[in-house]
């Protein structure tokens, strides 16, 4: 009993240690990261946005030190997503990670947020990974 105990508790601590050094490495210039549901496979308005999807355009705005980035994507309906991004010289690669171990055989279109830190204020390139 005093082994399986033992082992459990390993096996707590170093899962919740693996989850914590996946939130610290998020990039320091990423300030924020958002998705919100927009439709689910079966409604009415998915075929709307899954051509919004299909098309890949990404809505970038820079206002003052923040560029803020937004596209429509195609997800699992039952993941979970984190954002980080890569900087590289003048190119930022926008990174959509999933980050649940369940998924399902359902779709889901998401608008995705990314708010970046941009202390030069100057354009960069933006690329979806």
């Amino acid at each position: 009993m005093k082994n399986t105990l033992t082992v459990l508790l390993v096996f707590f601590l170093t899962a919740c240690q693996s989850n914590s050094s996946k939130e610290s490495q998020i990039h320091e210039k990423l300030l924020g990261f958002k998705t919100k549901i927009f439709a689910d496979l079966g409604d009415e308005k998915y075929n709307k946005y899954e051509k919004k999807a299909d098309k890949g355009n990404v809505k970038i705005k820079y206002i003052h030190d923040i560029i803020y980035v937004s596209y429509y994507a195609e997800l699992n309906a039952c993941g979970e997503y984190q954002g980080n991004i890569d900087v590289k010289n003048d190119s930022i690669i926008l990174e959509l990670n999933l980050v649940s171990d369940e998924v399902c055989t359902s779709l889901r279109i998401d608008r995705i947020t990314f708010l970046i830190d941009n202390p030069d204020e100057k354009n960069k390139i933006i690329v979806k990974k």
